[in-house]
């Protein structure tokens, strides 16, 4: 039987660069300073879970969609 070997990532930063957000404002929407903010969406393994449903909610999307369009195989 084969096996992927593939890391999921999950990488909200180049998402919402590519999507024109604003993390300043984000960050300030999410109750976080933009230096915590800017920790938080790095490309990374996991995910916050807090961040990601108040981000979501900010997006106004539904959280499984936010998360797959976040998610980048690597």
């Amino acid at each position: 039987m084969e096996q992927n070997n593939y890391i999921v990532m999950y990488d909200i930063k180049t998402y919402l660069s590519e999507k024109g957000y604003k993390c300043n404002r984000l960050a300030e929407k999410v109750g976080m300073t933009p230096q915590q903010f800017s920790h938080h969406i790095k490309k990374k393994k996991d995910l916050s879970l807090n961040l990601t449903i108040k981000l979501s909610k900010q997006l106004d999307m539904s959280l499984e969609g936010f998360i797959n369009k976040v998610k980048s195989n690597d």
